[in-house]
């Protein structure tokens, strides 16, 4: 550490143990049968009202919610103590970006995100290669620098490949988070939202699935392989105050879309040496989100990419509410993701299985672990507080 500053370095706590698998996440910690804690279902929060205090910052005093299902509004206030965590979402700017100039904090809205995630296709995986445990769930990154061609306007980008390897069932909730969370219709999303029953039979079917995988696997275990491709756009998003949206600008320089099409051609080779393309029926599903399994549809993915799934994909990538417009917890680490101006209401991502990522996204995620963390030491060493 040079000129001995000890907080140009600051280690958060990890979500990981030491083979990489992801063992913790910011709501694990939380005791879900506590009997104070009421889960809210079929509900969306549309205002955060705070309060000024006597320190000249804000606290938030009531939490609005509209119930889906019915249209009706509600109102929680919070008790003297109470705290309120966000997901690092695009929700959460939404709901700070009215209470800017008021916190004082101009940096709420500013980036949404500095990079992009492209997943691609699933493959049998070469049986001559074999799964680790760290395989399963920490990626293995592969980089290679994308640089335009003499003459051509542009400028070099680092590319990152992440390799998921492993089983049908280890790789199942990393499977649902990455495709059928990332590609279905918006409008299946929020009919799942409305319908309980609807999601009831999803569980259902997917017990299906791996009591079906649990009988092949009697003749032969079948490893997958998957592979996403991450790297930053000509221009990093920001979030409209006026209109309440995400302007990503993402594939508007024709940079964008020449990477993304000249990397995914190149992985696609790579993915046919490390394993086979799965059975037609498995690639037919494939083939009605356009994810590609060779080169000729590389082209067609990029264009319906760019159109329908990146702005699903920036959602699920978190991170709308990061850098300055939060505390690092440097100082103090009680106040780690605390919203500058405010001073109960934390921002972490609290997904149950977020995906590592190689960018600011990743310490977002890591906080989300230690924003709990801290909140539940701090309790433990005050009297009891009430839950929010």
């Amino acid at each position: 550490m040079p000129d001995g500053e000890p907080k140009q370095l600051y280690l958060f706590s990890t979500q990981f143990n030491y083979f990489g698998q992801r063992t913790h996440s910011g709501v694990s910690l939380i005791d879900w049968f506590d009997n104070r804690i009421e889960l809210k279902t079929q509900s969306q929060v549309i205002e955060l009202e705070l309060e000024a205090t006597e320190t000249q910052e804000y606290r938030c005093k009531a939490v609005h919610v509209k119930y889906l299902d019915t249209g009706e509004t509600d109102s929680f206030f919070l008790k003297e103590g109470g705290k309120v965590i966000l997901c690092a979402g695009a929700a959460t700017p939404q709901l700070l970006m009215p209470h800017r100039e008021k916190l004082n904090n101009p940096e709420i809205g500013k980036y949404v995100n500095d990079h992009m995630i492209i997943p691609l296709g699933i493959y049998l995986l070469n049986k001559n290669l074999k799964v680790t445990p760290k395989d399963n769930y920490a990626p293995i990154f592969a980089t290679t620098v994308w640089q335009p061609e003499t003459g051509e306007s542009g400028a070099e980008t680092v590319c990152t490949f992440e390799f998921f390897a492993g089983n049908f069932e280890r790789l199942w909730f990393f499977i649902s988070h990455l495709y059928l969370a990332f590609l279905l219709p918006n409008w299946i999303k929020k009919r799942m939202l409305q319908t309980p029953s609807l999601f009831n039979l999803y569980k259902r079917i997917r017990l299906v699935i791996e009591k079906i995988n649990s009988w092949l696997n009697l003749w032969e275990r079948i490893e997958l392989i998957t592979v996403s491709l991450k790297f930053n756009p000509v221009t990093e998003g920001e979030y409209l105050r006026e209109n309440n949206r995400i302007n990503l600008g993402f594939f508007e320089a024709n940079q964008d879309s020449q990477v993304a099409k000249e990397m995914i051609t190149q992985i696609l080779s790579l993915m046919d040496k490390l394993g086979d393309k799965p059975h037609w029926l498995v690639r037919l599903i494939f083939w009605f989100v356009g994810i590609p399994f060779n080169k000729n549809q590389v082209n067609q993915y990029i264009e319906r990419y760019s159109k329908r799934y990146l702005l699903s994909q920036q959602h699920l990538a978190g991170g709308c509410l990061f850098g300055k417009a939060i505390d690092k917890g440097i100082d103090n680490p009680e106040h780690t993701g605390k919203v500058y101006g405010l001073t109960n209401l934390h921002v972490a991502d609290l997904s149950a299985s977020p995906l590592p990522r190689v960018s600011s996204q990743m310490t977002a995620y890591l906080i989300g672990f230690h924003v709990a963390t801290q909140l539940s030491l701090a309790k433990i060493q005050k009297t009891e507080q009430p839950l929010a």
